[in-house]
């Protein structure tokens, strides 16, 4: 049976077969979205090795706790396990091959307050009609005479004077409005490559006319954003030049590889010579371009090769078929039972 991994949570749900993992956990763009968490890059990822899964943080500072206690490297799953990240709790369920995860929001407990216990008070006693009138009685409501009030002569109401008003108002917003387009500078905005959106802060309104923004002197942040690509954030400073121009370029995000070595799991992965871990390992997260890989195994010959990264998030998979370095020999010796010497140390008699 194969592996694949179910999530429950926001009222639905999802499956996600062997052929989509690993599983990346984190911001909006990840698999298993954490609201309210503004990471690019995953803070964890979850995996199978064989039949059995497995969970591995990222390299970002926000924390994973599983069962209460921080994750600070790989670590099976089992049924019953709990992760925590933010106010977010992943319980995890393991059934045959298939691990379901359910995604809850954590609140905190709120002080309850007693019912308070009524006082029953005395009754108030009405007087019943055959008794004798009070003594402490209202008298008898006596009517009185009807004075109407002295009427106030109506006041014409004055006329506002609108024409003043509105030639005034004429005035003032054609006279900003010259100052405005003789204030303005033309500025010319290029990224590469195009984004889906970009922002100007530090103007409310910026106006734009023929592919030029038309922008106040001073000092401006340009925002542009695109799928795949980091944010770009420049600083600009518009002078009184009448025409000006600036550029900014989009580097690629990451892209993630998994790397699967046979015929055992346990060999050390080096990426442009530095060591990256034992197998299995998580997706690894690397910078767009080439990239040099090197595998290690005992008693098994180094694997080498080299592998150009696509960035933007894009998944890649290495398979790794190690080569053994190691024969079987057969030692005879006349008269048998020979002992015999590897290095210096003994291995068994002959034959």
């Amino acid at each position: 049976m194969r592996n694949s991994v179910r999530v429950f949570g926001s009222g639905r749900e999802r499956q996600f077969q062997e052929s989509n993992l690993p599983l990346t956990v984190g911001g909006r763009n990840s698999d298993i979205a954490i609201p309210d968490l503004h990471s690019e890059h995953p803070i964890a990822f979850i995996a199978f090795s064989e039949a059995t899964p497995f969970i591995q943080p990222g390299q970002t500072p926000y924390p994973v706790l599983l069962n209460g206690a921080t994750l600070a490297q790989s670590n099976w799953l089992r049924s019953g396990d709990v992760l925590d990240i933010g106010r977010t709790r992943i319980s995890c369920d393991m059934s045959d091959n298939q691990l379901q995860l359910y995604l809850s929001e954590m609140t905190a407990e709120q002080d309850t307050i007693p019912p308070q216990e009524v006082v029953n008070e005395s009754p108030l006693t009405l007087p019943l009609a055959s008794d004798p009138k009070p003594e402490n009685s209202l008298d008898r409501i006596q009517p009185v005479t009807y004075t109407p009030p002295i009427s106030k002569s109506i006041q014409p109401r004055q006329r506002l004077k609108v024409l003043p008003i509105i030639l005034s108002f004429t005035f003032l917003s054609l006279a900003f409005a010259l100052w405005f387009l003789f204030a303005v500078r033309s500025v010319q905005i290029n990224v590469e490559p195009v984004p889906d959106t970009i922002s100007i802060e530090g103007t409310m309104f910026p106006l734009m006319l023929w592919g030029r923004y038309l922008l106040l002197s001073g000092t401006y942040t340009i925002v542009a954003e695109k799928e795949g690509y980091h944010a770009g954030i420049k600083q600009i400073e518009v002078s009184d030049a009448q025409n000006q121009e600036f550029s900014l370029r989009l580097e690629k995000l990451p892209g993630l590889l998994t790397l699967i070595t046979h015929p055992l799991s346990e060999a050390k992965v080096f990426v442009d010579n530095e060591e990256i871990g034992t197998t299995p390992l998580a997706p690894i997260e690397l910078a767009s371009g080439p990239h040099n890989i090197i595998v290690k195994a005992d008693k098994y010959l180094d694997f080498q090769t080299n592998i150009v990264i696509e960035g933007m998030g894009i998944k890649q998979e290495l398979e790794v078929d190690l080569v053994p370095g190691w024969a079987a020999i057969t030692f005879q010796s006349t008269p048998a039972g020979a002992q015999v010497v590897v290095d210096g140390n003994p291995v068994g008699n002959t034959p």
